[in-house]
Parts: structure tokens; sequence; C-alpha cells
């Protein structure tokens, strides 16, 4: 799908600036990535645009795509998909009407006219989406062996051996091994040698291209995170025009000698690069070794000034944990209602610990209402999920002041969950992975709040920042 889009732009980008100019493997490279998110976008924004710096020399441009003109795109595939479908129930003989379900997995299960199709051609009103890839695989080699098994019994093992049995479980049945074209003797020794040997060596490639990818990452991250640094704490300490063109002459490294080069020369690599870096600006890489240093006491004072403070609340009585009280809807949402404007006042105030507190503690009052969840209307429903994701959201903003970045991330993930288009979550999940160099996803997230709210000045303002990082490394792509 991915391809279908790329090849689609490419064209139209060379009938605009000419073939020439959209050539290379970078150009491809980033083309590919920008259609990856606008097939994203495409998911809740129609039509999807994204503006991408320097896509050709010198040149910033416009790449848009409708729903209509993607489905278009992939009518041949779509065709032959709904074909596959129909000829595997019809070689089957299972008739549509009995299945009990259709699971779909990865990313493209989940673009609409894909699963319309999907739904359409297996009469489906919904689709499972409860395995991944590797519990599908092996879910679908057991059925192909339960079909084509030849289930042959075998004697009992013999007096005095051990017997396995589970509690509650049916006693084992003893059958000789199957397999598809070993017949009643199972698979020949020789099959199993060579099948043995052939998983051999595709974990060893699967290690290489893991070991590789992980090496190009920590280059690519070395080389953003020298960028970044022009822009940062410290910066007086180094010379932006020998940092920017060493960075460049990296990035060139890994489109030409990099792409072919093993995981070993990829680490070499950015051993060499460090260490010349670190030892041209040792001022430099001290501050930050130091700020950084400091940085990580100040989240462990935070952690431990929360842990304390739950041990005095929990010796004085103060924690609602053992409140098991069955209240009336109106009375447990009134608790929790104060205790989450008890942490806005303290949040208010510079008092991000205790707001911290008074937060959890009206998420534990709404938990309690599992109680009365029979009792309760749909306004009711609707009046405590708000509620839950405001405290949500404001217990991600806490851990942004306290810089415990991850924490932040988590409750921001809790917000999207209750509500997918919420921007304030969405803003704040995008800040906190910037500042653990999680530049793609945050990426991803802004755009989600540019596609709500296009006009909101700190989520404009946050992508724009991040371009200007970003830009030279071959991924920025800003709205």
């Amino acid at each position: 799908f991915d391809q279908v889009l790329s090849k689609h732009l490419k064209e139209k980008l060379e009938k605009e600036h000419g073939a020439e100019a959209c050539g290379g493997a970078k150009f491809h490279f980033r083309l590919n990535k920008t259609c990856e998110r606008l097939k994203k976008l495409l998911s809740t924004v129609d039509p999807a645009k994204m503006d991408v710096d320097s896509l050709i020399p010198d040149k910033d441009c416009r790449l848009s795509v409708t729903r209509n003109e993607w489905e278009t795109m992939l009518a041949p595939s779509l065709a032959h998909l709904r074909s596959l479908i129909t000829k595997i129930l019809s070689d089957s003989g299972v008739e549509s009407a009995a299945l009990v379900a259709v699971e779909v997995v990865g990313g493209g299960a989940r673009v609409p006219c894909v699963q319309d199709v999907i739904m359409t051609a297996s009469s489906q009103t919904l689709l499972r989406h409860t395995l991944d890839s590797s519990a599908a695989v092996a879910l679908g080699a057991a059925g192909v062996c339960k079909t084509f098994a030849v289930a042959t019994p075998v004697a009992a093992p013999e007096e005095g051996e051990v017997k396995k049995k589970s509690k509650g479980m049916p006693p084992l049945k003893f059958v000789q091994d199957p397999w598809l074209e070993g017949g009643e003797g199972g698979m020949s020794e020789e099959c199993v040698v060579e099948a043995i040997a052939l998983e051999a060596q595709f974990k060893e490639r699967e290690q290489t291209e893991r070991e590789k990818g992980t090496a190009r990452n920590a280059l690519e991250t070395f080389v953003y995170s020298m960028r970044a640094a022009l822009e940062g704490k410290h910066k007086e300490h180094l010379d932006s025009a020998d940092v920017g063109g060493t960075c460049e002459r990296i990035e060139n490294w890994l489109w030409d000698e990099g792409a072919v080069a093993s995981a070993q020369q990829l680490v070499d690599k950015l051993e060499e690069e460090s260490v010349a870096m670190k030892t041209k600006y040792e001022m430099f890489f001290e501050e930050r070794h130091l700020a950084e240093k400091k940085r990580v006491q100040l989240e462990k004072e935070e952690e431990e000034k929360l842990a304390k403070m739950a041990e005095e609340e929990a010796a004085n009585g103060e924690k609602d944990d053992h409140d098991n009280r069955i209240l009336k809807f109106a009375d447990r949402y009134a608790l929790a209602d104060k205790n989450k404007a008890e942490g806005t006042e303290l949040f208010k105030g510079g008092n991000y610990q205790p707001a911290a507190q008074r937060y959890i503690k009206s998420l534990g009052h709404l938990s309690k209402l599992v109680h009365v969840e029979s009792l309760m209307s749909e306004e009711d429903h609707a009046q405590a999920k708000n509620l839950k994701i405001t405290c949500y959201n404001n217990l991600a903003m806490v851990f942004l002041k306290l810089q415990m970045w991850a924490k932040a991330i988590d409750n921001a993930n809790r917000v999207v969950e209750l509500d997918d288009q919420n921007c304030k979550a969405l803003f704040r999940r995008a800040q906190a992975r910037v500042q653990l160099k999680e530049m793609e996803e945050a990426i991803v997230d802004l755009d989600m709040c540019l596609a709500l709210e296009p006009d909101d000045a700190g989520v404009v303002k946050l992508k724009a920042q991040m371009c200007v990082c970003m830009c030279m490394c071959g991924v920025c792509v800003c709205v």
C-alpha cells in the first residue's frame, strides 16, 4: 500500500519538479516515511496534507491525498483481496455465515476500505483484533496440522513410567507426530535435520539484521543529538559550522557506505565520531554530563518524596484504599471531584507532588464506582469518564513539570485510551516523547493534534522547533 502511494506522489512531484530532482536513496526514504504518515492521517482526516522540508533539493514540498484517491489507487489490491477471501471460503467448503469470527493482524488491516472488503467478503459485521503476528502464525500452523494430521493411537506407556496430568485436565492422548507430507510415519529424520538447520539460518539472519538496525539507530541518534545541541543548553561551547558539517558528513556516509555496512562497522563509526567530538568539545560534554546527572538526581529525589508522602498518608490513615463503602454515585463522584479540585489548587501553587496525590485519590474514588455501575445512567457514565480524563490529563501535566517523562506518557496514554481525539493528551505525550528522543512518535502525536486543532499555537510552535532540529536528519515532516 505504501509503495502504491509513494509511486503516485513521486509521479506528481516529477511533473512539477522534473525527474532528475526526484531520485536517490535519501529522497525515496523520506518520501516513504511521509507516505506512512499520510496513510495514518487518512484514518482520521480527509484530505491528509503534509509539508516536507527540502524533499527536493532546496525546496519544500506540500504533499496531499484524499481518501477517494487512496481507495482508487488500492482498487486492484482490494479486488485481489476480495477474490482471495472468496476462493479460500470456496475451497474449504465453509459458508461465510458459518464463520465464528475473522481475525485481522497488522497495520494494513486498520485501513477502513480494507476492513470493508474483508467484512463484505466474509459476511461479518465486526472484525477481531485479539492476536499479534506471532500468535496468528502459531494458531494458523496449529490449524493446518489439525486439518492434515492423521492421528494414530500408540501403545500406552509401560508400567512405571511417569504420567503427567494437570489438575482438572483430561488425560493426555498418545498419537504419532503428524506432518503434512510425512504420512502416518511423520517427518523423516533427514527432513527434521534440514528444518532445524533452516530455522537456525533464519534466526542468525534475523539477529544480524536486528544488530545492524540497532547500531544504525544509535549513529543516527548521535547525529540528531548533536544537531539539537546547537539550539540547546551549553551551545556556546560548540562551533556551529563545524558540528553541522560533521553531522552532514556522517549522514552522507550512512546513505552511501553505511547502507551496506555491518553492525560492527556502524558501531566502530559511532565510536570514532563520538570520541572525536568529545575530544574537540570537552567542555560541552562535561557540562552536559553534569546537567544530566543533576536531572537524574532531582528525579530520584522527587520519586522519594512521592514515596515518603504515600507512606505518611498511610500511617496517618489518609489513604482511602480501605474505603470499601458502597456509596451512591452522587456521593462517590462528589468525593472524587473534591480531590480533583484540591489537586488543581495545589498545582497552581507549584505544589506538584501533593497535587499528584490528590489526582490519584480522585481516580481511586472513581474506580470504586464499579460497585454501583449497574445503577448508573448514561449521563453518570459520561460524567465519570470526563472526570477520569481530566485527572489523567492533569497527572500528565504534573509529571511534565517534575520532568518524569515516562510517567507523563503513561498518564497521557490512559487519556488516549478513553478519548483518542483528546488534543491535550496528545500534545503532552508529544512533549514527553521529545524529551526522551522519541521523535517519530512525537511527530505522529503532533500531526494528530494539528488535524484536530490546526490553530493551536503551542502545537504549531513545538512542531516548528522539531522541524528546525530534524530537517537535516531526513525525518522532518511539518504540517
